[in-house]
């Protein structure tokens, strides 16, 4: 009878492991290597081995060589010595994949005390630990993290994201993403949402971050939307570095380099103006010396003429030169409403007043122009150096051009020449300040006309154009915005 209720109570025991939830294997104490010597059918579902492939194996293959140091430093001697203990271990199914395993390890004995063997039950933490490591990264990584929900409430924030902002964790936890978005970009982050919630990918992108204090700090953000294993949303994960110091890196090399550029063409401006001054100044220098030494009347009359000469070319030259700085310094200008056909007309025949022989003058302006906005000196010096510039570049026997046409949005004012035209490699440069054709400046001008009246053109919000063919002639096209209604 007592032997029959020990045999139910064996039965019993044995059902009891066989159905547990939990993994269980036993291991043999006697042998050196504790080899299994069985496994539950929990203990199967979780590693994929089968009873047949492991019974009489020792346990190592169950972490593929992993050294896991410490844990196995630990696991060893507590066997020998017959106690009892837990271990987490990372482990490898039978399929190579991992999960950690939490090994509790308790001795059999004997009815002498012998340990005989070890009843070890193994638990899958693998989230746990997994949620263990995530939370590390998410304390300790030196980007703020911050996860908002599909509502835009912010459900964590790491330490990080609370230095950045001046907020404790606590607060920012109880807020929406507006307090630390600045307003001008609440809708640019929330279509951002929508994007991400549509699929799309959002590569990192530079924003600003508001502090507590209503301070801004420049950021580098990584937007990613986090799915369910569904693939439902479930969260939005924002990465935040503050980029301060590289924006301030990129800016102060920007500011060199910037001041480096106005070096060189502070030097190059220089260089070119002593350049057209040190011509008309030998002359002065010559002629000063032969007028002293000279006898000759009909001599020093006509070096005095040249003298004058070269006088006036300075004045033109000090002149344009003003003219340039006050369009550079971008000075307060004078704007009032113009008549732009009337004004352009004026200038032309101003012009032609200077070349009484030619080229002929042809006008071609449309009645009843708008008006377009603008300085009136300064409009005047722009068509006054285009024109004249046409002129100098035409031969007396050719003609220039000037056709007026527009809508109620813009006019557009053409300047063309039957003159000797620009080489396309050329055309590049003419708008460049005291740029020649020539080397030697021996053509015509200072090369100031074109960029001047550029720059002015660019001020009013125009534009010019150039088209040109050598020995054929070119033609500048000037588009400029009409003056708004009232």
């Amino acid at each position: 009878m007592v032997n029959s209720e020990l045999s139910d109570k064996a039965w019993m025991q044995q059902q009891i492991i066989d159905n547990s939830p939990s993994g269980m294997m036993l291991l043999d104490a006697v042998q050196p290597d504790f080899p299994i010597v069985y496994v539950n059918r929990a203990f199967e579902q979780l590693t994929g081995y089968t009873a047949v492939d492991i019974i009489g194996k020792a346990p190592g293959f169950l972490w593929r060589g992993d050294s896991q140091h410490e844990a196995l430093t630990a696991t060893w001697p507590a066997l020998k010595q017959g106690k009892t203990f837990t271990v987490v271990l990372r482990h490898y199914r039978k399929d190579g994949s991992l999960f950690w395993n939490e090994l509790h390890l308790m001795p059999i004995h004997d009815q002498r005390g012998t340990v005989v063997q070890y009843l070890g039950t193994h638990k899958d933490v693998t989230l746990r630990e997994e949620e263990v490591e995530s939370r590390a990264l998410f304390e300790q990584s030196n980007d703020a993290v911050v996860i908002f929900d599909l509502h835009d409430r912010i459900k964590r924030a790491n330490r990080r994201a609370a230095e950045m902002t001046g907020y404790s964790v606590e607060e920012l936890e109880a807020m929406t993403f507006y307090t630390i978005t600045p307003p001008e970009l609440q809708q640019t982050a929330l279509t951002l949402a929508q994007s991400l919630k549509g699929g799309d990918h959002i590569p990192p992108f530079e924003s600003l971050t508001r502090r507590k204090d209503g301070s801004l700090i420049n950021v580098e953000v990584n937007f990613e939307l986090v799915r369910d294993y569904e693939g439902s949303p479930r969260h939005f994960q924002c990465i935040v570095r503050d980029i301060t110091e590289r924006k301030r890196a990129l800016e102060t090399e920007f500011e060199l380099r910037l001041e480096k550029e106005r070096t060189r063409l502070l030097t190059r401006f220089v260089q070119d103006a002593a350049h057209e001054f040190s011509t008309p100044l030998s002359t002065l220098h010559t002629g000063i010396y032969l007028i002293s030494h000279s006898e000759n009347a009909e001599r020093r009359a006509l070096k005095a003429k040249q003298m004058e000469s070269e006088l006036d070319r300075i004045g033109r030259l000090i002149e344009s030169l003003l003219l340039l700085m006050k369009v550079e310094s971008a000075e307060a200008a004078n704007l009032l409403p113009l008549p732009l056909g009337e004004l352009v007309q004026a200038q032309c025949q101003v012009v032609a007043a200077n070349y009484p022989a030619g080229p002929a003058l042809r006008m071609q302006i449309s009645p009843h122009l708008p008006s377009v906005l603008g300085d009136p000196y300064l409009v005047e010096r722009a068509f006054y150096q285009l024109v004249d510039n046409a002129y100098r570049f035409t031969p007396e026997a050719g003609s220039v051009t000037v056709t007026m046409y527009g809508g109620d949005d813009q006019i557009c004012v053409e300047i063309s020449d039957t003159g000797t035209g620009i080489e396309a490699a050329d055309l590049p440069h003419i708008f460049e300040t005291f740029w020649r054709q020539d080397a030697v400046h021996t053509t015509p001008g200072f090369g100031l006309g074109l960029p001047i009246a550029r720059r002015i053109v660019e001020q009013l919000g125009g534009t010019i154009m150039v088209e040109s063919t050598v020995e054929k002639g070119s033609c500048f096209r000037v588009t400029l915005p009409t003056m708004p209604e009232a």
